[in-house]
């Protein structure tokens, strides 16, 4: 094989690894209170929507949209917008909480299948981490 030749395959397979990568955060977690969050790919960004829920007939009443406070929590979005940084880690994201209506910056990180989600404003010295595990099939489903 000619150099040329090799540089060609070494290429073809990179791009076919680095298509056929695995998001290694994607599928359902358990976000403690009855919460389950399916996180998903969206592009290059991932986002996680509330699909399971204690109270499957909560009303976003503490939304900043006015237009969206008659609507069920169950199927919107609590992650928002994170971007892959490091091999585990995702940054440049926002978490909602429901409780408030506030958004806030946050980060990512999975350690031991354990996802850490740390919510702040500003700097993440000054944050709340939350820690969630993930589902497995036989978990999520409703009885």
């Amino acid at each position: 094989m000619s150099p040329k030749t090799i540089y060609l395959s070494i290429i073809i397979v990179s791009i076919t690894l680095v298509a056929s990568a695995k998001c290694n955060i994607c599928g359902k977690w358990d976000a403690g209170r009855g919460g389950i969050i399916e996180i998903y790919e969206n592009g290059d960004k991932l986002y996680g929507k509330l699909v399971e829920s204690q109270d499957p007939n909560r009303i976003d009443t503490e939304n900043p949209d006015k237009a969206l406070r008659n609507e069920k929590l169950v199927g919107h979005n609590i992650l928002i917008g994170f971007q892959q940084a490091k091999d585990l880690t995702w940054k440049n994201g926002k978490i909602y909480n429901p409780d408030n209506g506030e958004l806030y910056d946050a980060k990512i990180t999975l350690k031991n299948e354990v996802l850490k989600i740390r919510g702040f404003v500003g700097i993440a010295l000054f944050g709340k981490t939350v820690k969630w595990s993930r589902v497995t099939d036989s978990i999520s489903q409703n009885p």
